[in-house]
């Protein structure tokens, strides 16, 4: 007597094709990408090819652990927002605070994941995993801030804080007292 298939083995079998230099990006996608994080990636595109890009769709990004000072508020977020790609964002106030770091032209650094962090406090510098910056960053990041707060109580009024040219305008102004 055969043995009965389990109703669990009806899937697509995964028996993906060589990636050749032919091969196009959707090939890729839809026919490598089949299982584990590679099929939610698959899954992520489809839904952005087939129901993100329809006419009149609203997109929301909610953001949380360490994208922004990992530079993929520059690199990422920034472009998908002004091709209109983005609609509004929900984010944790760390990754704003750490994006503000770019904004007004402070550096942070590639670093090592498995260094001491008793040998960073010798040297004042703060570690976000693998991102390394000076402790200074932090102070100024800190006194933009209370600048901007500042200024905003004149004002009544708060403004938005990007990547862009536009914050170091700001902070210009500020600094101005304008």
């Amino acid at each position: 007597m055969a043995k009965r298939t389990s109703k669990f083995l009806q899937g697509k079998r995964i028996d993906p094709s060589p990636i050749t230099k032919k091969t196009t990006l959707a090939t890729l996608v839809d026919e490598s990408f089949l299982a584990y994080n590679a099929a939610r990636l698959r899954e992520a595109c489809q839904l952005f090819t087939k129901k993100m890009l329809e006419p009149d769709v609203t997109v929301g990004v909610s953001i949380t652990g360490a994208l922004t000072p990992a530079g993929l508020g520059i690199s990422a977020l920034n472009p998908l927002i002004k091709a209109g790609f983005i609609d509004w964002i929900i984010s944790t106030g760390a990754n704003l605070y750490h994006d503000t770091h770019f904004g007004i032209g402070l550096s942070l650094h590639q670093g090592d994941a498995k260094l001491d962090d008793r040998i960073l406090r010798d040297e004042e510098v703060v570690r976000i995993y693998d991102i390394f910056f000076d402790y200074t960053v932090l102070l100024d990041t800190d006194a933009f801030f209370r600048r901007l707060i500042e200024h905003a109580r004149g004002s009544h009024r708060l403004a938005f804080v990007g990547q862009e040219p536009q914050a170091k305008r700001l902070l210009a102004s500020v600094e101005r007292g304008e």
